[in-house]
């Protein structure tokens, strides 16, 4: 069920951010000038891993053809496939937990894959009529993303990652 509740929170996050994701693309172009210490276009993977000391999978993963950079269409590329593919996920457990079909999720069906969850549960349900709906859910998950990275870069001065799920996994870790 934790599995669960991370697709939704990571699937929910990136489906209701496509349009701020598209909004902030200047953002990203920035992110990626700033990574290119020799302005060729493309990071190495020592300048990658200079943004992001943790993101050996992520540049494996980005690198297709395989030439040890990876460039803008490369890091598009992949940050739309999984896009995608935490969409699917996110349909697919949003209508397991759907046990009566209705679109949304009770609060009974909730607490059953989260039975910790009444708070949570409470916070999604924006117009309280007992019922989380998809729309809800994104807009929860937006909400929370967007209080963590305010708090981040009051913290620490950081600036948003492109392309990642590290502010769902923090989502994750604040509840």
């Amino acid at each position: 069920m934790k599995s669960l509740y991370v697709t939704l929170v990571v699937g929910g996050m990136l489906l209701a951010a496509v349009p701020a994701v598209q909004a902030a693309q200047p953002q990203a172009h920035q992110k990626f000038a700033e990574c290119d210490r020799n302005k060729d276009g493309s990071l190495t993977r020592d300048e990658f891993l200079a943004c992001w000391p943790k993101g050996e999978k992520r540049f494996t993963a980005m690198d297709t053809n395989h030439d040890g950079k990876v460039t803008k269409e490369e890091t598009r590329a992949w940050a739309q496939k999984r896009r995608g593919a935490v969409a699917r996920r996110l349909e697919e457990k949003f209508a397991a937990c759907d046990k009566n079909k209705d679109g949304a999720l009770s609060r009974d069906e909730f607490l059953a894959a989260w039975p910790r969850g009444a708070k949570r549960f409470a916070a999604m349900d924006a117009n309280h009529d007992g019922k989380a709906t998809k729309e809800e859910m994104h807009a929860w998950v937006n909400a929370r993303r967007a209080e963590l990275k305010r708090h981040s870069v009051a913290m620490n001065g950081m600036s948003g990652t492109t392309g990642s799920t590290a502010g769902g996994d923090a989502v994750m870790k604040q509840q």
